[in-house]
Formats: structure tokens, C-alpha cells, sequence
């Protein structure tokens, strides 16, 4: 039996979010969608760590319990409030998404702009 490459993972950009995703299409899905899942959807606390006086790393979980969403993922935040003398944001956030039946790395992307979207849109709701 011949090996099986696992499908590439992908990187989702800021662009590419930017280009994909508006403020009215996520407020639609979010609507549609929270409710039905709420109870499928797994969120732990997130484990916050103060790394030095001025920096910390987060990590916040998540995971489908529900087959027919096979998916675990993880924001990882930094935030480094020296960075505005740098001229850097302060916060930089990543999410890395799995296939919760295999493991395997779907894709990555830029959970500052995500969050940016998901934030406002969850308070809009």
C-alpha cells in the first residue's frame, strides 16, 4: 500500500482574510451558525503566562466534540507592550487549525486580523 501525502497546510494571510471575510458575512454566519453548535463547540480557559514584566504568551483552545465538524484549534497570542518604541503592535496572534480524527495540520492563519473581525462582529450579534 503506497504512502498517502497529507494535504498541504495552508497560511491564510491578513490580505487574504481581508479579501475573504466582511463584517455583514461573518455577523450572517455567526448568527446562523453560534446557536446550533454552542453546545458541540469545546473552550477551555486560556492559559495565560507572563513570559517577563512586560510580555506574555497565550494560548486558547478549541474543539469540536461534534463529528460532523472534525476540527481542533489554537489561538497563540504574544503581547509585548515595549513594542510601540519597536513601532510593533503590542499583540500578534496566530491560529493553527487540525483535523480532530487524524491530527493533521489543516492550516494556519492570522488570528489578529481574525479577531479583529470576530470581535466585532460576536458584539454586534
Amino acid at each position: 500500500m503506497a504512502a498517502v501525502n497529507p494535504p498541504a497546510t495552508v497560511f491564510i494571510s491578513t490580505a487574504t482574510i481581508h479579501s475573504l471575510v466582511t463584517h455583514k458575512s461573518l455577523i450572517r454566519h455567526l448568527e446562523s451558525t453560534l446557536p446550533p453548535l454552542s453546545t458541540a463547540i469545546q473552550s477551555p480557559l486560556r492559559h495565560a503566562h507572563q513570559i517577563t514584566p512586560n510580555s506574555s504568551f497565550l494560548l486558547m483552545p478549541s474543539w469540536s466534540t461534534s463529528p460532523l465538524l472534525p476540527y481542533i484549534g489554537t489561538k497563540l497570542v504574544t503581547h509585548n507592550s515595549g513594542n510601540s518604541s519597536l513601532n510593533l503592535p503590542g499583540v500578534h496572534a496566530i491560529f493553527v487549525l487540525f483535523n480532530s480524527a487524524t491530527g493533521q495540520p489543516l492550516a494556519s492563519m492570522d488570528a489578529t486580523a481574525l479577531t479583529l473581525y470576530r470581535t466585532a462582529c460576536v458584539s454586534a450579534l
